[in-house]
C-alpha cells in the first residue's frame, strides 16, 4: 500500500487506514509542512496528478505524506483485517513491507497531521478543507469559480485567456506549492483579527497576510513535550498562564521574570 518512502493516509465515512510514524501529539512543527489540497469533480484526474506530485517531490529529495479522502470505502473488503475491524477499535499491522493504523470512524485530518514527518503534505480530495491552499483540476472557468472557494493556488488546466494561474506543468505547480503551500490549525479562535482559519488562509494565498499572523502558534505559553512544541489557541494558553502564576506567586521565593517548569508525565 506505500512505496517510496511516502507516508499514506485513507480516509472515509466508515474507515481509516493509516500507514507511516505513530505520535498523538500535535506539535507546531506539524504546521509547517508545505501542504496543499487536489480538488476536482470525479473522474477528472486527482489521483493520477497527486501520483505526479509525490513522484517528482521524491526525485527532488524531499520527503511527501499523503492523504486520500474517500466517499466509497478502500480496498479492504472480505479481508482478515476488515473483519476484525468490525469487532473492535483499533486494528493495527505490521510486515516487513510496512505498518497500518485503521480506524473504524472518521478522523480530520488535523487528527492525523501528528502521525506525518515530512517536507510536503498532499491531499487527494477533501473539498470542504477550509485551512490550507488547494490546486483545482478543472476544465472550465465555472468548475473553477465552483470549487476553488478563494483558497486556489493554481488551476491544473489548458484552459487560456483567464484571470487566474492555469498550468499543466509539474514543475512548475510544485514551485507554487513550495513558496506558499501551508496548513493552519482549524482551531479558528479568531485571535489573529481575520475571523476564522478560512479567512486568515485566504489572506495568505492573496498575499495580504502571512502564517506568521497565526496567534495560536505563537503564544505567550511555551509547552514542549520532548523536544517539541505544542500549540495552544489563546485562550487556553492564558488559562493555564493564569493558573500558574497564581499558584507560582504564592510560593516562597517568587518574583517576576521567567520561570521554567519541569514536569515528567
Amino acid at each position: 500500500m506505500v512505496s517510496s518512502g511516502i507516508d499514506t493516509f485513507f480516509l472515509d465515512n466508515d474507515l481509516i487506514s493509516i500507514v507511516g510514524n505513530l505520535s498523538f501529539n500535535l506539535y507546531l512543527e506539524d504546521f509547517f509542512v508545505k501542504a496543499v489540497s487536489i480538488v476536482g469533480y470525479k473522474n477528472t484526474g486527482k489521483t493520477d496528478l497527486a501520483f505526479r506530485l509525490c513522484s517528482q517531490l521524491k526525485q527532488n529529495g524531499n520527503s511527501v505524506s499523503y492523504v486520500k479522502f474517500s466517499s466509497h470505502g478502500f480496498d479492504s473488503k472480505d479481508s482478515d483485517t476488515q473483519r476484525l475491524s468490525q469487532i473492535t477499535d483499533q486494528v493495527a499491522g505490521i510486515s516487513k513491507q510496512g505498518s497500518f493504523v485503521s480506524w473504524p470512524s472518521k478522523l480530520s485530518v488535523l487528527d492525523l497531521l501528528p502521525l506525518l514527518n515530512s517536507d510536503f503534505l498532499i491531499i487527494e480530495g477533501g473539498k470542504v478543507l477550509d485551512y490550507l491552499p488547494r490546486v483545482v483540476i478543472s476544465d472550465s472557468i465555472q468548475a473553477y469559480q465552483d470549487l476553488s472557494s478563494d483558497l486556489a493556488l493554481a488551476a491544473w488546466s489548458d484552459l487560456f485567456d483567464t484571470d487566474f494561474y492555469c498550468t499543466q506543468d509539474i514543475s512548475s505547480l510544485i514551485e507554487i506549492i513550495q513558496k506558499k503551500g501551508f496548513i493552519l490549525p482549524g482551531l479558528n479562535c479568531g485571535a489573529c483579527n481575520h475571523g476564522r482559519c478560512f479567512d486568515l488562509a485566504k489572506a495568505i494565498i492573496n498575499g495580504s497576510a502571512d502564517i506568521e499572523e497565526c496567534v495560536c502558534l505563537h503564544t505567550e505559553l511555551n509547552i514542549e513535550i520532548n523536544g517539541n512544541k505544542i500549540p495552544l489557541n489563546p485562550f487556553v494558553s492564558s488559562l493555564i498562564n493564569g493558573a500558574l502564576k497564581g499558584i507560582l506567586s504564592n510560593l516562597k521565593g517568587y518574583s517576576p521574570g521567567n520561570a521554567k517548569i519541569e514536569l515528567e508525565i
